[in-house]
């Protein structure tokens, strides 16, 4: 409890002696604590070098409930989505195309097959190795001869 001055000193009067307050136990029974939170600790590291990811960030108990104190019921950590930069992409060739016919049907001859990029070298990836064409001999076997007459000699 606690107590006032009534009437302050004055014309040489003497000031007032003794606390201005006293304390005394209200109760035998230990006091309730109830649950304490740390801060919270910084955001960790995103969890990808590249691309999205999560972030996670926590807390620690620093006083536990006791004599019927409120318990902890929040979450001791705490996670959101990060974004550092898009991921290198390399490029992959896609499937050869079928051979395409040969340009001669006999003595030797050339056929020609494509590819394409089925994905394109992208944020500093890697580009394509190698021709998008390629080439072969086709049909070298000789070509027929049909017999030819020359001209009449003279009789």
């Amino acid at each position: 409890h606690m107590r006032r001055i009534a009437v302050s000193v004055a014309f040489g009067g003497v000031n007032c002696t003794g606390p201005a307050s006293e304390d005394r136990p209200c109760s035998e029974e230990a006091c309730p604590v109830d649950c304490q939170w740390s801060e919270w600790g910084e955001w960790d590291a995103c969890s990808v070098t590249c691309g999205s990811g999560l972030q996670v960030h926590s807390r620690s108990v620093t006083a536990h409930a006791a004599n019927g104190g409120a318990a902890c019921s929040e979450a001791s950590s705490e996670s959101r989505a990060c974004s550092v930069a898009q991921c290198p992409v390399d490029c992959q060739w896609g499937d050869w195309a079928p051979w395409e016919s040969c340009s001669a049907s006999c003595g030797g001859g050339v056929q020609y097959h494509h590819r394409y990029a089925a994905v394109t070298a992208a944020h500093g990836g890697v580009s394509c190795v190698g021709s998008p064409t390629a080439s072969q001999t086709c049909n070298p076997q000789a070509c027929p001869e049909n017999c030819l007459l020359g001209p009449w000699s003279e009789w």
